[in-house]
């Protein structure tokens, strides 16, 4: 239930962002705001940070419960529901609220961390900031078609986007929070978690990027601290996208191993003996996959052509100079 009113919250907020947004844009055609249109441009500013403030205490139930069920009330909670003795919570629903707390404290940190950090190098000397602006640039304009320039530049060009897209991390998420772990005997749920999660984390972590990008270009200059700050945010999306990168190794290398043994009929899900069928899979989950499978594998070879044109070019420029 907490999950519900947490998602809800979400897409309330982000329905309302859309719709302030929306109204700002109308409300800037005509060069001419009237008393209407600023009073609902100011209702939804106002609206949409009561929402998040709401969402705060979402963010502490998580953590009650979590201390609940893994310290406090640990002996009185179970995953299989075998057990009949003990209370019951999907594994897979323990886990996210885990890595949400864990992850939204983590934002949280990293969101305090950069307001300080923008405000501590912000110089009110414009000349030296330029000055700064300038030397970093050059910098990087002699690093290209070096082997250095060409690892970063690969890296960059690697991390400017999430290995999976938007809809289909969000069905893995939806699958691994709301499908049992019996509905796929083949361990892919933990992958879907995986995926979807990191996707999260990334999306987040850009948005976080693109505050500070803004912060930075307020007085129109970027200097020597804030380059290496916005550097550091790219960069940290690389490891997160290797770890997309092996979700997608692992779910490849489940339907290559059982793709001549897999059941996918309700009426396979046990075996004779009752126990769980080690092969069963339901027929739309591995379906995504096969799809999945067979959509990134052409993914994969269009990036790796953007990557190899990004080294031709580096290795072309440093021909020139």
């Amino acid at each position: 239930m907490l999950f519900f009113y947490i998602g809800l919250l979400h897409f309330t907020s982000k329905t309302v962002e859309d719709m302030t947004e929306y109204s700002e844009k109308a409300s800037k055609r005509d060069k001419v705001i009237t008393k209407m249109e600023w009073f609902i441009n100011t209702l939804g500013f106002y609206t949409l940070h009561i929402i998040r403030l709401v969402q705060y205490p979402m963010v502490l139930a998580l953590g009650y419960y979590i201390i609940k069920i893994n310290l406090v009330e640990r002996n009185q909670w179970t995953h299989d529901k075998e057990e009949k003795s003990k209370k019951f919570c999907e594994a897979n629903n323990v886990h996210i609220a885990e890595m949400t707390l864990i992850f939204q404290l983590v934002y949280g940190a990293l969101i305090m961390m950069t307001w300080v950090v923008m405000w501590m190098v912000d110089r009110e000397d414009d000349l030296a900031e330029l000055e700064e602006q300038k030397q970093w640039q050059e910098e990087e304009q002699r690093q290209k078609g070096t082997i250095w320039g060409q690892i970063r530049e690969v890296v960059l060009v690697i991390s400017m986007r999430s290995f999976f897209d938007g809809q289909v991390a969000g069905t893995f998420l939806a699958l691994a929070i709301a499908l049992p772990h019996e509905s796929c005997n083949i361990h892919v749920t933990e992958w879907f978690l995986v995926g979807g999660v990191v996707f999260s984390i990334t999306d987040v972590l850009n948005e976080l990027r693109r505050q500070v990008e803004m912060l930075a270009a307020l007085d129109g200059i970027i200097n020597k601290i804030e380059h290496r700050l916005i550097l550091v945010l790219r960069f940290i999306n690389f490891p997160l996208f290797c770890v997309e990168f092996i979700t997608f190794l692992m779910l490849s290398s489940r339907v290559v191993s059982h793709r001549s043994i897999i059941q996918t009929s309700t009426e396979d899900k046990k075996l004779s003996t009752g126990e769980a069928n080690p092969h069963f899979c339901e027929r739309g989950t591995w379906n995504l996959m096969v799809a999945v499978m067979i959509v990134y594998c052409l993914v994969i070879i269009f990036r790796v052509a953007i990557v190899v044109g990004t080294i031709t070019q580096g290795k072309k420029m440093k021909k020139e100079k």
